[in-house]
């Protein structure tokens, strides 16, 4: 994820920016009203807004389908391989690696479930996965070392060509949905940080079902417009994103959104989400927070900030481990 305020691109020579109408993901033709603490101080022409109806919150306007891809350059961060991990940090993924493998085997697999993050590791590997947008394939290599058969879908050629590179997995370049992945296929789907950007979720979670086998698992998460820090960091907050984020989810929105597609809900709670606090924190200025807000560029500062919103499960991202049902 890159900024989470787009600078105005017309002061450096470029066309200016176009914009479409932004209508309700699940459909409804109700009034909406502007989310303010989203918008606040904003000098773009994006709005965070609420549907009356549903109260599901998506961005009104949006760009036009054509004019995305200024919004998506090459080095957009999701794009880019992350430096090599420190020692501690490869000890424990092989630590990972080598539970997640032994929960394969019959009678290991409820130890492997105490010990392992199941919002990182899902049920066990020796299955099949896909990860739809799935960028320069860190998450992908993290499940293939627990053992799962994955596969990649990317819409950048930057990002696909890079996970090859760096990886030698299989990516699939393409917009999702796509042809090019055979339905009933998979045992797992995974969707990190992606399904916000979608233009269509309930169309994108849909289809997401369809290729999945039977008692398949969806695996998704979103930045979580409930957390604490989206209200206290208002439209610095770099959840929304905006204009690359188009729906912004709740607990319950993406819940409901879920079940309405034909999933059984196994849990969804709020998770950490690395440097979001500190990265809002010092866009903060930008929109016209007071100065205060900066105290959070702080690591000890925001780490008590995480600490308190993980308790009070309002943390900056939303995770969602749901069941297909037949």
């Amino acid at each position: 994820m890159a900024r989470a305020i787009p600078k105005s691109s017309e002061s450096d020579g470029e066309l200016p920016r176009r914009t479409t109408r932004g209508y309700c993901p699940r459909g409804c033709t109700a009034v909406t009203r502007i989310v303010p603490h989203a918008s606040e101080g904003l000098k773009e022409p994006w709005h965070v807004v609420q549907c009356q109806r549903c109260q599901l919150m998506f961005t009104d306007p949006k760009p036009p389908a054509d004019d995305w891809e200024r919004y998506y350059p090459s080095n957009y961060y999701p794009y880019q391989v992350k430096a090599p991990f420190g020692w501690r940090k490869r000890l424990g993924r092989s630590f990972e690696a080598g539970i997640a493998k032994l929960g394969t085997r019959n009678g290991w697999n409820r130890l492997a479930s105490m010990l392992l993050d199941p919002t990182i590791v899902p049920p066990f590997g020796n299955r099949k996965m896909v990860d739809i947008g799935c960028g320069a394939a860190d998450y992908m290599i993290r499940l293939r070392d627990a053992g799962w058969d994955v596969l990649g879908l990317e819409p950048s050629p930057h990002a696909a060509e890079r996970a090859r590179s760096t990886y030698g997995v299989k990516v699939v370049e393409d917009m999702f949905p796509s042809k090019k992945l055979p339905s009933g296929s998979f045992d797992l789907v995974t969707a990190q940080q992606v399904l916000e950007h979608l233009e269509n979720p309930l169309d994108a979670i849909e289809n997401m079902r369809n290729l999945l086998r039977p008692k398949g698992w969806l695996l998704l998460t979103v930045p979580n417009a409930a957390s604490w820090s989206s209200r206290f960091f208002g439209a610095a907050w770099i959840g929304w994103d905006l204009p690359r984020h188009l729906t912004h989810f709740t607990p319950d929105s993406l819940s409901e959104m879920a079940r309405e597609c034909g999933f059984r809900v196994r849990r969804v709670h709020s998770i950490r989400q690395g440097g979001w606090i500190r990265t809002s924190a010092s866009q903060a200025n930008e929109v016209g927070l007071p100065r205060s807000r900066r105290w959070f560029t702080s690591r000890q500062i925001s780490n008590g900030m995480v600490s308190l919103a993980r308790l009070a499960d309002r943390s900056d991202s939303l995770f969602l481990l749901a069941e297909r049902v037949d």
